[in-house]
């Protein structure tokens, strides 16, 4: 209760309902002023806090070190002293992407004195580059191999420009060095752009013509070819792309997942489609929360210089993952323990190729949005 005086009206504020005593009993609202002061204010946020902070606590800890329990008691109808699956997912699953985030942006900042080469250095490569690219020019050739070579050695030429210019993009000419073209082999020389792949194709009879699936990719790779100067670059914008499909990617994969769950138990009739979801939520949870982990871990120790310690952290969890799964299925369904590792192991399995599939449909969705 919030402490606020109770309205004399006996009429609640929110549904309209008559009220016996300080709750509503259709809605619940408590029949109290609508006009707070500082100090309710002030009680309502630590009493909300505290109240959430103590059973998102006593949530992971079932979650982490009782597998399966936390599922169970969800199911099994005692669910005020924990958060809803759904609900706690989407918590954990935000701070994941968070610490990723973080991580990466912590990690990029520390950059070894040590790979940091010199001017000299790198003009050297860059020089030896374009003088090997010329020993491929033909005399007299006038196609588009040929063509396809000048626009590199132009390109490099632009680098070492550039170079000389401001020595402070050292580092990303240095990263893309020995990074080749997208566009280097004379049988995908039609690839150096959408338009000349497009000409290309009408010069072509049409049952030699790229059709459906094949024009499409071979289209969208030469428009990349056409707008990146190397792979790299390419690959840098679909990185960027990527993280924010990956949570909408992931809270897709959740009802297959479960629906992959339901096949492997599909002989067990107490338990429904939603009963497999509920778990499989826990499951994502707790893998979410695993990860985010070794993530903090795995950071302090490369700043450590902990290498060997490193190692052995990223072997613990790849072993403490597939307990993890085990010991749920183990206490939620009751199975015996041969069966357990079995049906562990074709989830697993089961899992990684739909996230594989995922993951594929995001880089298309990312070469989509390229124009």
């Amino acid at each position: 209760m919030s402490g606020s005086r109770i309205r004399k009206e006996p009429v609640c504020l929110n549904c309209g309902q008559d009220v016996q005593g300080r709750f509503c009993t259709v809605c619940g609202q408590e029949n109290i002023e609508p006009r707070e002061n500082f100090r309710s204010l002030l009680t309502h946020f630590i009493k909300d806090f505290t109240h959430f902070d103590g059973k998102f606590f006593h949530t992971i800890r079932v979650l982490l070190f009782q597998p399966g329990e936390l599922s169970k008691a969800y199911i099994n109808g005692k669910r005020a002293s924990y958060l809803h699956p759904i609900r706690m997912y989407l918590f954990i699953s935000f701070a994941f992407f968070l610490i990723i985030y973080l991580t990466e942006k912590v990690s990029s900042t520390e950059v070894p004195a040590s790979q940091t080469p010199s001017i000299d250095s790198v003009t050297t490569v860059l020089t030896k580059q374009i003088v090997a690219l010329q020993k491929k020019q033909q005399p007299n050739d006038s196609g588009i191999g040929d063509f396809v070579i000048r626009e590199k050695i132009l390109q490099l030429e632009k680098r070492k420009w550039q170079l000389k210019a401001d020595s402070s993009q050292i580092t990303e000419i240095w990263k893309n060095l020995n990074d080749s073209s997208l566009v280097f082999d004379s049988k995908d020389s039609n690839l150096v752009s959408a338009e000349w792949y497009e000409l290309q194709q009408r010069q072509l009879p049409p049952e030699k013509r790229d059709s459906g699936v094949e024009h499409w990719i071979k289209k969208k790779i030469a428009r990349a070819n056409g707008k990146f100067n190397s792979s790299s670059e390419l690959i840098s914008l679909l990185s960027e792309k990527f993280p924010a499909q990956l949570p909408k990617l992931l809270f897709i994969s959740l009802p297959l997942v479960a629906l992959l769950l339901a096949g492997l138990y599909f002989r067990r009739k107490q338990w429904g489609y939603a009963d497999h979801a509920i778990l499989t939520l826990h499951l994502f949870s707790a893998t979410f929360l695993l990860l985010a982990i070794q993530l903090i871990l795995s950071l302090v120790f490369t700043m450590l210089h902990w290498n060997l310690i490193n190692r052995i952290l990223g072997i613990g969890f790849g072993i403490l993952l597939p307990f993890f799964y085990y010991s749920s299925l183990r206490n939620f369904y009751a199975q015996s323990i041969r069966k357990t590792i079995w049906k562990t192991f074709l989830l697993l399995l089961g899992s990684t190729f739909i996230l594989v599939i995922i993951f594929s449909m995001s880089v298309l969705l990312a070469l989509l949005s390229l124009h």
